[in-house]
Parts: C-alpha cells; structure tokens; sequence
C-alpha cells in the first residue's frame, strides 16, 4: 500500500459532536458526541376509480442520535461542507445525511468517504481510477463516494475552488467533490499520523464506521463487500 506525505493531526471531541482541529500534533480519541438530526422522507399513496388500496408509507429516516464513536461500529457526525455532486458544477451543501439509506431505498449500499489532497501523488493517481470504477461496476452496487479535498498544491486549506479543480481535471462526474480544510475526519487517524488518501467506508444503513485506510489501493474487498451484503439483504 502506498502512502503518500504522513500529516500529524491532533484530535479534539466534545458533547457536540467532533471538534475540527487545525495544526499537526499528538492524536487522542474519546467516544459519546452528539449531533443534530438529518431527516430524509416521503409521502404515501391512495386508491382511485372508488376502490380503496392499501399502501405502505415509506421507512422515515432518521439520523442516529446516539452511538457515537471513533471505533469501527461507532456512529459519523451528521456534518456538512460545500461541494459538487455527481454532474453538477454548482457549489451547493452536502451532508452525511444526504448519505443515510436505512431500508435501501435510495439504492445507497455504501460510502466511501475519500480525504484527498492536491499535491498527493497517489491521491491524483486513485483519483483517475474513480470514474472508470463508478461506471464498471461500483455504481451497479449502489457504491457512493464522497472525496473530500484537506488541502491544495499548495498544502494551504482546500478552498470551494480546490474542490472544483479536483473534480474537473479528473473528470469526476460520478461521485461528488467538497473542500474539508479543518479535515473533519482527522480523529479517525491512528497514531497521531495519516498518509493520503485516507480512506473511510460507512454503511449508510445506519451511518456507522466500516473500515479506514491510508494510501492507495486502499482496502476495497470490505467496501465491495459491504455494497453486495446491503444489496443482497433489500
């Protein structure tokens, strides 16, 4: 496994949820944050020609309130960045709650969350690889990825820009681009460093850590696992 510059990253958590620390120092961890709900639902249905049908309301979905942990089992923040999705290059809002799927209705079997960086050598090289992914076989399996941009060329704060330059130069019109310069997920990494991309598998079914990784190739037998596990079980 590859792995590119390691950044040392300190780690803060309070009762509202994962503190975003910025500097490069020891890293600690701590369970039992909270966060805000993200809600996502629909509406029913009814009978016509005057016959009466019966149909059944869709799962309301509801984002975890509890459970909260840096440990795989443990529940991701409900947090949100600005960024592009899928086609899309107009800047707009992206949560993890855009991510939540309970009963697979979205058809979202799992996330993976991509923390990138522009003068990453294996991130640029992990980066040409995700839209022949998307389109061979990951898409199919309701595979979704999140790259989530911590710094430029530079390694100056990504910017809404850096987010926008990643995701044209390569092209990434399957999965969506947002900048994270406060590196929202720093607390995940282990021992105090973490080499690029770090890699982070979620079920979106209850929005839970699967997995993290650090370089690329990453470990994408558990992502691909995960997806086929949630698909096989709608």
């Amino acid at each position: 496994m590859t792995s590119s510059r390691a950044l040392s990253l300190s780690l803060a958590l309070s009762t509202v949820g994962f503190a975003m620390v910025a500097g490069c120092n020891s890293l600690t961890g701590a369970d039992g944050l909270q966060i805000a709900d993200g809600n996502a639902g629909g509406g029913g249905g009814g009978g016509t020609g005057g016959e009466t049908t019966t149909t059944t309301p869709p799962v309301q979905c509801t984002y975890p309130t509890t459970g909260f942990s840096t440990k795989v089992g443990g529940v991701m923040p409900n947090h949100s960045w600005q960024g592009f999705v899928n086609e899309s290059m107009e800047a707009t809002e992206v949560t993890m709650a855009d991510y939540l799927d309970c009963d697979g209705s979205k058809g979202i079997n799992a996330l993976l969350i991509d923390v990138s960086a522009t003068w990453c050598g294996s991130c640029q090289v992990e980066a040409q690889t995700l839209t022949s992914k998307m389109k061979q076989k990951w898409e199919a399996l309701g595979i979704r990825v999140l790259t989530l941009m911590i710094e430029d060329a530079q390694s100056k704060p990504a910017t809404i820009d850096t987010a926008l330059a990643w995701k044209e130069q390569y092209n990434l019109v399957s999965t969506t681009v947002a900048a994270d310069p406060q590196f929202f997920f720093q607390q995940l990494a282990q021992n105090g460093s973490v080499g690029l991309p770090f890699l982070i598998t979620i079920d979106p079914r209850t929005m839970t850590l699967v997995a993290t990784a650090e370089g690329y190739p990453g470990d994408e037998q558990t992502l691909l696992d995960l997806a086929a596990k949630n698909q096989q079980a709608q």
